[in-house]
């Protein structure tokens, strides 16, 4: 007995439509900044010695924004279609920045970012950094705020400095 099979296609995905941007996300920042390794066990600011000490996964060999603590500045990234990227801020535990960090979290969410989990890092006061994720459907130019002790910290699969 012979049966027949319908097979409707309703779209073809292709393997540019479950990998990364090929191309590197565009940082620009005016003070002393530096692209490193996301591992733990690094530090994540130019000028303290907390460390990086639990990765979520996923996010392992990537690349991340490190600046000077307290710098209070912002940060501009060129984002390349279909890119995705993690940003990683304070966490919202109570400090003299808690107020603006939450209100900042807020608006980010707001336009469409989303809540991906933590970096546990070796500052107490901190004990760790919450991670936002956003994919890009088409290039853009985003300005981060230098909100908290740590800024906006960018992660991405790939980065690159560009002029100040």
């Amino acid at each position: 007995m012979k049966s027949l099979i319908h097979l409707i296609v309703l779209g073809v995905l292709s393997l540019a439509d479950i990998t990364q941007a090929d191309e590197s996300v565009e940082i620009r920042y005016t003070g002393q900044i530096e692209i490193r390794d996301l591992e733990a066990g690094k530090p994540y600011l130019t000028n303290r010695k907390y460390l990086l000490k639990k990765i979520p996964q996923g996010l392992e060999a990537m690349k991340f924004t490190a600046i000077p603590g307290g710098s209070y500045k912002d940060l501009q990234a060129k984002v390349p279609e279909g890119a995705t990227v993690y940003i990683a801020l304070d966490s919202e535990k109570k400090t003299p920045d808690s107020d603006a960090i939450r209100k900042y979290s807020a608006d980010l969410e707001k336009n469409g970012w989303k809540y991906f989990g933590k970096i546990e890092v070796t500052d107490k006061r901190m004990e760790n950094l919450r991670i936002l994720v956003k994919t890009f459907d088409v290039a853009g130019t985003i300005q981060f705020k230098g909100v908290g002790f740590v800024g906006t910290i960018m992660i991405a699969p790939d980065m690159e400095l560009k002029g100040r």
